[in-house]
């Protein structure tokens, strides 16, 4: 455990990968900042989450999951479509 207040993560705003990467973690928005790095500026956004954001987080997942939530339906079959590639070499 890090002990941390609060975590928070920098991007351009055109990467939106990293983008939902920060929302799924339950990051949000904080604010835009103009960046120096190595003597080259650049435009960033900012998420952030905090500590009491991040344990509320968990213990709402943790709810979900002991109450019938998605983790408990079984996976079996999901997404597959007829012609899909299989999991891997031997996959049957």
């Amino acid at each position: 455990m890090l002990n941390l207040l609060r975590v928070i993560s920098i991007t351009d705003p055109a990467n939106l990968r990293s983008l939902a990467v920060m929302r799924r973690l339950g990051m949000v928005f904080d604010h835009q900042a103009e960046i120096e790095d190595m003597g080259m500026i650049f435009q960033a956004v900012i998420y952030a989450i905090t500590a009491e954001q991040w344990r509320s987080r968990a213990a709402a997942a943790a709810a979900f999951t002991d109450h019938g939530g998605a983790h408990e339906r079984p996976v079996s079959g999901l997404n597959r479509r007829p012609g899909w590639p299989r999991a891997g070499p031997g996959a049957g």
